[in-house]
């Protein structure tokens, strides 16, 4: 076997995250990260601040003890139920959430009463949120429906959730230098669906969800069991691998390609996909079967310029194999830590 070919064949362990034998997976990219930060379970702080449009009619019930939060107009904006969706989809049952800003002048008594204070969430329909009352501001017995019309501000909803990524199944890997940085899972084109693998493990993890938090950070879910860790001024490599067809086992890619852009996957003439801040290799491994792939270097999903390049680290143009290019990454690595880059592994 070509010794260049970045195949994985692993052995079955008991964990069962652990990948299967001949997973067939291609390392695509490298890069160093000098932010990371890897936990069982995430907290995340998130608020939003709902535009005029995304204001809730909000309803009491006779006893002041349930409350239900409205977003469902249907001449709000197209773009509420996206926003709505983004907030809430984090947020277990039983969670606790705030409300601010939640002035509201009632145009018959011309009276002002106030809907901000901590409430708990029961379930959410149809764009209602159903909640019940810990605790109010102020509000009137009589009264029982706050218009979203009569509220002096938009309302701001703020709620610290624990997403279901703390199970036994998942990890978190935080990376604090965000999505824009060039030490980012952003910028070396990884998608769901990928393969993580960062120094220090052996194991491919499968990439479950690639977001950004409300401070900026970068949030990747995978599937497996990490040690926590925090990395945060160390100098980390890590490798993106994408799983491929049993044809394409021979495919080398170019880890030293500096050329980025999209990749559109298309079946039956539609296309199904497109992935940003990918090489021409990376894209290649991309087609399996009957979905085609398309490079179009320079360009982002949107057909918009992209100038962004791939990051060298230091790396001179050579005809290296895959394996030197890693190796050296990690000399690099080692000679600024102290570490024999013999005794090193690469992974």
């Amino acid at each position: 076997m070509n010794p260049n070919i970045r195949k994985k064949s692993i052995a079955v362990s008991k964990n069962k995250n652990q990948l299967k034998p001949n997973s067939n997976l291609i390392t695509a990219r490298t890069g160093l990260f000098y932010g990371l930060v890897i936990k069982k379970t995430l907290n995340d702080k998130i608020s939003v601040t709902s535009g005029l449009s995304a204001t809730p009619n909000v309803i009491f019930n006779s006893g002041q003890t349930g409350a239900f939060f409205d977003f469902s107009d249907w001449r709000n904006d197209p773009t509420t139920e996206e926003s709505f969706d983004d907030f809430w989809k984090v947020v277990s049952r039983g969670a606790s959430f705030t409300v601010s800003n939640g002035e509201v002048y009632n145009t018959k008594n011309e009276q002002v009463y106030d809907i901000s204070g901590t409430y708990t969430l029961t379930e959410i329909e149809n764009m209602i949120v159903i909640a019940g009352v810990s605790s109010v501001q102020n509000i009137e017995s009589d009264i029982s429906l706050y218009s979203k019309m009569d509220f002096r501000q938009t309302p701001i909803f703020e709620i610290s959730a624990t997403p279901q990524t703390g199970d036994s199944t998942t990890s978190v890997v935080i990376n604090t230098f965000g999505t824009n940085s060039k030490s980012s899972f952003s910028y070396l084109g990884a998608s769901v669906g990928d393969f993580v693998m960062i120094q220090g493990n052996d194991i491919p993890y499968e990439i479950l969800e690639l977001r950004e938090d409300s401070e900026g950070r970068e949030i990747l879910i995978v599937k497996g069991q990490l040690s926590e860790q925090n990395n945060i001024g160390k100098k980390i490599m890590i490798q993106i691998l994408v799983k491929v067809a049993p044809n394409q086992e021979s495919i080398k890619p170019n880890l030293e390609d500096t050329t980025l852009g999209s990749c559109k996957t298309i079946k039956d003439g539609i296309i199904i996909s497109c992935v940003e801040n990918q090489t021409e290799d990376q894209c290649l491994l991309r087609k399996k079967g009957s979905i085609s792939a398309t490079f179009n270097p320079g360009l982002s999903c949107g057909g918009i310029t992209n100038i962004t390049r791939q990051s060298k680290t230091n790396l001179t143009p050579s005809t290296s194999s895959n394996d030197e290019v890693v190796a050296r990454l990690l000399r690099d690595i080692s000679a600024q830590v102290g570490i024999n880059p013999k005794s090193g592994r690469v992974f």
